[in-house]
C-alpha cells in the first residue's frame, strides 16, 4: 500500500523574512509499500533557515505536496470537500476549583461543531450539575453575542451580565457533563468565551488565569513564530477555490489587548487593483499618499491573552481565507499609554506588521467606520492607512537565472572588493532625465531606461538609496541635505511602482534583474536607527512599532529623538531577518547600512567593544558571503571613539569618510599639513583597515582588512551632487583680467559645464580631480549618479577613469598593503622632499606626487595641485626604454581631459598642472630616439610611518 505524504513544518514556510519561492517543481515522491498505525517522521532538515518534518500517514484524506525552492519552503495541501466531521482542535482547561473543561472543535462544509465536556470534582461542589455561561465575540472580548442559529435548546439569557445559559447534560457513560454547539461556518471567525455556572450557588466557576475560558472557532491559538504572517495549510475544494490557514504572529510586551484587522481590496476581475487618488493636503499626516487601494470588505478578530500568547509574542492562525491576493492586514493595540516609559497605545490606529513584505495604502471601506470598535481622532475616511498585503503569497517572479546564489559556484556575485566601482542611484533623482518617458519618471522601471548609462560609467556595482517603504516627509540629512527614511523596514516602496501600490515588489525586482544581466551588482542602502514613524498620536504617527510597542522597539538618542533600539533582542532578530530576506527575496548582492553606529550600542545607548548585533550578521552563513559595509555619521559613538572604525571581524567593509574629509581638505581649500594623511587614503587608509594588535583591541578592531575593505567616497551616503558640496567649499573666482580675455560669451565647442574648452570652470575642474583621487586610490571608488550621470562629459571622464583603473588594478589596487610594487613619493622640484610635516616655506610646498612601478617595467605617475593657480612640477623619469602618455589631465577641456591617446612626453623635464587639477602619465614604450634620452631618476620613497 502507498501513501501521499503529510507535510508538519516546524517553523512553516513564512511571508517574512524568506520571501516566498515561485516557479518552483514539486518533488516527485516515491510510494512506500509499508504502513503504520500513526504517522512516521521519514526526514528532516533545514530549508533557507527554517526546520521542516515530513510525515506519512495512511488516514489523512488530504494530498498534499512539498515545493523547495531557493527562498524557503512551500507547502501545499488539497482536499476534496466532504461532509464529514474533520478533527480541527482539542482543548483542556483546568478551573480554579480544580473541575477539568475539555473542548473538541470539528468541522465540515457548512459549520463547526463545538463539544464542551466538563469532568467535575464532586468532593469540590455538591448539588446540581452546571450550566455553560457563555457568549461569542470577534473584534471585542467585551462585546459577546448569541447568534440565534447557535444557541442549544433550554438556554436563557441572564439580563444582569449579558451572557448566554446553556444546561449542560450528563453523560453517564463517560461521566462527564456535556453541552454542544453547532456554529455555521460564515459566522467564523470568532471565539466562544464561557464559565461555568451553577445555578443552586448562584456561583461562577472560571479559569485558573484570566476572566473565561476561550474556543477558537474557524481559527487556531496560532503559534508565536515565525513573526509575521505564514501560510500553515492551503486546500483547493472541488470547485478550484483554495482557502488558507494562516498563522499572523506579532511581538508586544506591554500591550495589554491585541487585535488582528483584515481588509479586503477592490480587485478587477482581471486580477488588477483599481487605483484610488487620495488627497494629500498641507501638514498632511505620515500616511498621506498620492494612491491608495480601496478596502471593501473588513474583519477584526480580538486575540485572548490566555490563549493567543506567548511569552510577548501575540499570535492567531485563521482558517478559510480565500483570494488572499487581495487581503490584508493590521493590529490593533492596547495599553498604557505612559510617555515616562515609552508607551504610546492608542487602539484606535490600525498599525503596520514590522514583518510586512508588501506594504499598500488602503482607503478603509465604510464597514471599518461603521464598526470598528474605536475610531482615530487625527485621521480623515478618506485617508488611507499602510496595511501589510498577503499578495506575497501568490506573485511569481521568473528569475530566469539573473539571481545571485548566496553561496556556490563562481561568476557574478563572487566579484571582489578590488574589483568593485559602485554608483550610487536614487530612484527618484536618477529617472527625471528627458530620456525616460514621463510616466515612468521617479519609478523603478524608468532606471531600466538609464541603465546604459549605468554601463558606460564604468561602474560594476549599482547602490540602490532608500527603496524600502518610507514616509512622504524627507530628514535631515549629511551637509544639510535630505533624505527619506524608512517605515517599513521590508517593503519596497510603492510610491515608485508604474502599475500602482500591488506591482513595486515586481518592478523592483525587474531592475534588479537587468542590472544582473547587464553584468552589475546591486547593493541596498538600509537604514536601522531613525524612522519616519512620529511618536505621538496627534500627529497621526502610530503606524507599527511606535505603537506595537514603542518601549521595546525604539529608545531615545542623545538628540532627544526616538531611535530603534538595536540593542533590544527582538530588534536585533529584526535586523536580521531583514537582511536576509532582501537577500533572499530580492537577490541582492549586499547592503551600506547608514547610520551604522546605532548597531554597536545596547538597549540603553552605552557603545560596546564586541557589539552582538554586528557581530551576529558578521558571522551569518547567509550575510557573510554577501557585501556588508558600513556607513557610519558618528564615529564618536564607535568603539574607542571610532579611532579604528566600525568593529569587523574581517567581514565589515565601511564607507571611508576620512578619505572625503582629507582628500576634500586637501584638494579643495589646500589645507596646510594634510600631506601625511592624504599619502595615507591613497594608500589604503592604513589607520583604519591595517591590523593592530599591539593596542589591547577586542578582535573585531584589531584584525585587519584588506585595504578594498574600504569604499573611497566624496561624501556621505546619498545620491547627492558632488558639485553642490564643493561649490560651499570653493573660494570665489577671481575676477575677469584687465584685458577682458575672459569676457563675453564663449564661442565655439563648450565642456559639460557649458564653459568654453580653453576655460574649464574651476567647479569642475576640481570635481575631475577628487574623482580622479578616488580612482587612484587603494580601496573601492564610489560616485553617485547625481554627480557624474548628468552630464555627458563627466559620464565619459570617468567611464574611463574606470578602464584606466582596471587596466592598471595591480599597480593602484594590489589586493594586500604587502603587495609588490614600488611606491615613490614626489614634491613639486627635483631636489626636494615632501613636506610631510607640513612646516616648509617653499613655494608649491603643497604638491604631492606618486609613481608605482613593478618588475615588468609597467608604471604609473599621478600628481596633484591643490593651489588656486597653475604651476609646472618635474616629472620622474619613465622606467627604461619608456616615455610618459599623458592620460588624465583634469584641467584640460574634452578630449584631453581623459584619453588612452594623449601625447607622449618624454624624458624627465617640467609637467605643466592647472590650478585644482590632477594629471596621470602612463608609461608606455618609447621610440628610440626618446628612449636614450631618459634616463633614469633617483626614487624618492617616503616614509613608511608618514604615508600610513
Amino acid at each position: 500500500m502507498s501513501f501521499q505524504p503529510n507535510v508538519s513544518v516546524s517553523a512553516s514556510h513564512r511571508l517574512s523574512p524568506a520571501g516566498t519561492s515561485f516557479a518552483l517543481k514539486d518533488i516527485p515522491w516515491r510510494p512506500m509499500r509499508q504502513s503504520w498505525s500513526s504517522p512516521k517522521t521519514i526526514s528532516t532538515g533545514l530549508c533557507a533557515g527554517h526546520a521542516y518534518k515530513l510525515t506519512w500517514g495512511s488516514n489523512e484524506p488530504q494530498k498534499r505536496s512539498l515545493r523547495h525552492g531557493r527562498n524557503g519552503l512551500v507547502v501545499r495541501a488539497q482536499a476534496t470537500a466532504s461532509s464529514e466531521q474533520v478533527p480541527l482542535m482539542k482543548q483542556r482547561f483546568l478551573t480554579s476549583e480544580g473541575s477539568q473543561v475539555m473542548v473538541d472543535v470539528q468541522s465540515n462544509v457548512n459549520s463547526y461543531a463545538v463539544t464542551v465536556r466538563v469532568l467535575r470534582d464532586n468532593a469540590a461542589r455538591q448539588g446540581a450539575g452546571p450550566m455553560l455561561h457563555w457568549g461569542m465575540y470577534r473584534a471585542s472580548l467585551d462585546k459577546w453575542h448569541h447568534p440565534n442559529e447557535v444557541i442549544p435548546q433550554g438556554s436563557a439569557s441572564d439580563p444582569s451580565t449579558g451572557g448566554m445559559r446553556s444546561p449542560m447534560m450528563w453523560d453517564g457513560g463517560a461521566g462527564l457533563w456535556v453541552c454542544r454547539f453547532e456554529v455555521p461556518t460564515k459566522l467564523a471567525p470568532l471565539s466562544l468565551a464561557m464559565v461555568l455556572f451553577y445555578p443552586d450557588s448562584q456561583m461562577y466557576e472560571g479559569p485558573v488565569r484570566g476572566t473565561h475560558f476561550s474556543v477558537p472557532i474557524g481559527m487556531r491559538p496560532g503559534e508565536p513564530g515565525p513573526p509575521g504572517a505564514s501560510i500553515i495549510t492551503s486546500s483547493k475544494a472541488a470547485s478550484g477555490e483554495v482557502s488558507y490557514s494562516i498563522n499572523f504572529s506579532v511581538f508586544s510586551r506591554h500591550a495589554k489587548g491585541i487585535s488582528l484587522v483584515l481588509v479586503r481590496v477592490q480587485q478587477d476581475a482581471d486580477g488588477s487593483f483599481p487605483i484610488r487618488p487620495t488627497p494629500a493636503p498641507p501638514g498632511s499626516p505620515l500616511t498621506a499618499a498620492t494612491s491608495a487601494l480601496q478596502g471593501r470588505g473588513y474583519l477584526e478578530v480580538a486575540l485572548d491573552p490566555v490563549v493567543h500568547k506567548t511569552g510577548d509574542m501575540w499570535h492567531v492562525c485563521v482558517e478559510g481565507l480565500k483570494s488572499i491576493s487581495s487581503m490584508t492586514y493590521g493590529w490593533r493595540a492596547e495599553g498604557e499609554a505612559s510617555w515616562a516609559d515609552g508607551g504610546r497605545f492608542d487602539p484606535a490606529y490600525v498599525l503596520l506588521d514590522p514583518y510586512a513584505p508588501r506594504t499598500v495604502p488602503v482607503v478603509l471601506p465604510e464597514g471599518y467606520w461603521n464598526t470598528a470598535p474605536r475610531l482615530p481622532p487625527y485621521i480623515r475616511m478618506d485617508q488611507p492607512v499602510l496595511m501589510s498585503s498577503l499578495a506575497a503569497f501568490t506573485q511569481n517572479f521568473d528569475w530566469q537565472g539573473a539571481h545571485l546564489p548566496l553561496t556556490g559556484s563562481a561568476g557574478r556575485g563572487n566579484r571582489s572588493l578590488e574589483q568593485l566601482v559602485v554608483c550610487e542611484v536614487d530612484v527618484v533623482a536618477f529617472t527625471q532625465d528627458s530620456s525616460v518617458p514621463s510616466e515612468r519618471r521617479g519609478k523603478y522601471l524608468g532606471v531600466l531606461d538609464r541603465l546604459p548609462a549605468l554601463v558606460e560609467s564604468g561602474a560594476t556595482a549599482v547602490l540602490l538609496d532608500s527603496v524600502a517603504y518610507s514616509g512622504p516627509t524627507l530628514s535631515p540629512g549629511p551637509g544639510g541635505t535630505q533624505r527619506r527614511t524608512p517605515l517599513s523596514l521590508m517593503a519596497p516602496d510603492p510610491k515608485f511602482a508604474v502599475g500602482g501600490p500591488m506591482t513595486a515588489a515586481q518592478e523592483l525586482k525587474q531592475v534588479i534583474q537587468a542590472m544582473h544581466r547587464a553584468g552589475l551588482e546591486v547593493l541596498l542602502q538600509l537604514e536601522f536607527c531613525v524612522t519616519s514613524e512620529l511618536s505621538d498620536p496627534a500627529d497621526a504617527g502610530l503606524q507599527g512599532m511606535m505603537g506595537i510597542d514603542g518601549a521595546v522597539y525604539y529608545r531615545r538618542g542623545g538628540n532627544g529623538k526616538q531611535i530603534l533600539n538595536t540593542g533590544h533582542p527582538v530588534v536585533r532578530k529584526l535586523v536580521v531577518d531583514t537582511l536576509l530576506h532582501w537577500a533572499q527575496e530580492y537577490c541582492v548582492d549586499g547592503f551600506v547600512l547608514i547610520n551604522a553606529e546605532n548597531l554597536v550600542q545596547d538597549a540603553f545607548g552605552s557603545v560596546l567593544d564586541n557589539p552582538p548585533l554586528a557581530e551576529e550578521i558578521a558571522h551569518d552563513p547567509r550575510l557573510k558571503a554577501l557585501k556588508l559595509v558600513a556607513a557610519v555619521s558618528e564615529p564618536a559613538l564607535l568603539p574607542r571613539s571610532g579611532t579604528r572604525g566600525f568593529p569587523h571581524w574581517g567581514v565589515w567593509a565601511e564607507w571611508n569618510m576620512r578619505f572625503a574629509g582629507d582628500m576634500t581638505a586637501y584638494l579643495g581649500t589646500n589645507r596646510l599639513g594634510m600631506l601625511s594623511a592624504v599619502a595615507t587614503r591613497i594608500t589604503g587608509s592604513a589607520d583604519l583597515f591595517s591590523p593592530r594588535w599591539d593596542a589591547g583591541l577586542p578582535g573585531g578592531l584589531a584584525a585587519g582588512r584588506r585595504p578594498a575593505f574600504g569604499l573611497n567616497a566624496n561624501q556621505a551616503p546619498g545620491d547627492n551632487p558632488l558639485q553642490r558640496t564643493l561649490s560651499a567649499i570653493m573660494p570665489p573666482s577671481p575676477p575677469p583680467s584687465a584685458s577682458g580675455a575672459s569676457m563675453g560669451p564663449p564661442s565655439g565647442p563648450t565642456t559639460s559645464s557649458g564653459a568654453s574648452p580653453s576655460t574649464v570652470p574651476p567647479l569642475e575642474i576640481l570635481t575631475r580631480t577628487l574623482l580622479l583621487a578616488q580612482f587612484m586610490s587603494m580601496g573601492v571608488p564610489s560616485f553617485t549618479a547625481s554627480s557624474v550621470l548628468g552630464s555627458p562629459g563627466l559620464l565619459r571622464f570617468v567611464g574611463l577613469l574606470a578602464a584606466l583603473r582596471e587596466s592598471c588594478r595591480d599597480l593602484l589596487s594590489p589586493p594586500l598593503y604587502e603587495s609588490p610594487r614600488e611606491l615613490t613619493w614626489h614634491a613639486a622640484m627635483p631636489a626636494s622632499e615632501v613636506d610631510w610635516a607640513g612646516t616648509s616655506t617653499s613655494p608649491n610646498s603643497n604638491v604631492i606626487g606618486f609613481s608605482v612601478r613593478n618588475n615588468r617595467n609597467r608604471a604609473i605617475f599621478v600628481v596633484f595641485n591643490p593651489y588656486p593657480d597653475p604651476l609646472a612640477v618635474s616629472m620622474p623619469a619613465p622606467p627604461e626604454g619608456c616615455a610618459w602618455r599623458r592620460v588624465v589631465d583634469t584641467g584640460a577641456p574634452p578630449p584631453g581631459d581623459a584619453t588612452l591617446e594623449g601625447a607622449v612626453v618624454s624624458g624627465a623635464g617640467q609637467l605643466p598642472i592647472k590650478p585644482r587639477a590632477g594629471v596621470v602619465l602612463l608609461a608606455v614604450p618609447a621610440p628610440r630616439s626618446a628612449a636614450a634620452s631618459s634616463p633614469p631618476g633617483p626614487p624618492r620613497v617616503a616614509p613608511v610611518s608618514q604615508a600610513s
